[in-house]
């Protein structure tokens, strides 16, 4: 049996994954099974390696995602084959927001991971959002807020992720922007949405383990929408709790509608794609892409 194993050198410090890498290859040898190590180099070289693995197949290819949900959306992006290729994540990043929908123990050691992907997961057909006919999604999309809390992370140093993401978010809710957006489900008529964040959902959570869409399930064909309308500034901090708290759905500015489809269009922002920034965006066509996606899962979600 051989597994390919794309591994983002970065998701944490680069002398740890080196070396959970040699543990999961000299672990694996003990148990008679091969790992081929495709190290990525730059931003969307997973995307790469993925579309030179699976490019005239032959017989079925395993895939282990080493990374977080920005690996994950590389090598989702690469798959040219889909019928014979199979994903498994091994999630090591910083947000596992997908994974986490799962039900991954995401406080595991690697080694028991990657044990659970070879003798427990089992194959399942699930759903991605196809962005403007291009670009594949597995989590969410969103526009607005989320796009600028991500790019202030970057400056934050020395916190935990998700308390980084809270900071980011507290920080921008606090001067923070209502934009005008024209949105059509489905191909009804477009209405007129004035808000700081809409978010597109395949899984439930964003912002390491937020419960922005409650009930999103990532196999059922649906994409659930996100809307966080207009609200006063003075509610920000408890706007935020109730993030905290992933408890959201009770806020008044809150809305979730469910579609196959959907169209947005608004000034030119930047967009958010599992945690991926792109730029200079000023129309949205999402598509649920229903269950083409193979990927080696728990059997179970919890």
């Amino acid at each position: 049996m051989i597994y390919h194993l794309i591994y983002n050198p970065v998701c944490r410090s680069k002398s740890h994954s080196y070396h959970v890498v040699d543990e999961l290859i000299d672990h694996a040898i003990k148990k008679g099974i091969k790992i081929i190590v495709h190290e990525t180099k730059y931003k969307k070289h997973a995307t790469e390696i993925t579309r030179e693995l699976t490019t005239n197949v032959a017989t079925e290819i395993k895939i282990i995602s080493f990374g977080g949900d920005g690996t994950l959306h590389e090598v989702l992006n690469g798959i040219v084959d889909f019928e014979k290729t199979i994903i498994a994540i091994l999630p090591l990043g910083s947000g596992n927001d997908f994974a986490r929908y799962w039900g991954i123990d995401l406080n595991a050691k690697p080694i028991v991971m990657f044990d659970q992907i070879i003798t427990q997961y089992e194959a399942k057909k699930i759903d991605y959002l196809l962005i403007n006919d291009s670009l594949r999604v597995i989590n969410s999309v969103n526009l607005g807020m989320s796009a600028s809390v991500i790019k202030f992370m970057e400056k934050i140093k020395h916190f935990k992720p998700r308390l980084k993401y809270l900071i980011a978010t507290f920080c921008k809710c606090i001067f923070y922007k209502n934009f005008n957006y024209r949105i059509s489900f489905d191909k009804k008529p477009f209405v007129e949405i004035l808000s700081p964040s809409i978010t597109f959902c395949n899984g439930p959570y964003f912002g390491c383990g937020m419960l922005i869409a409650p009930g999103a399930e990532a196999d059922d064909g649906i994409i659930k929408t996100s809307i966080i309308h207009k609200f006063n500034r003075l509610a920000t901090l408890k706007i935020l709790m109730r993030l905290k708290k992933n408890k959201i759905w009770l806020e008044k500015c809150y809305q979730a509608i469910d579609s196959k489809e959907a169209d947005v269009i608004f000034a030119k922002n930047d967009v958010q794609a599992d945690g991926q920034l792109f730029y200079d965006c000023d129309h949205l066509n999402i598509k649920i892409i229903s269950k083409k996606l193979r990927m080696l899962l728990p059997k179970k979600k919890n």
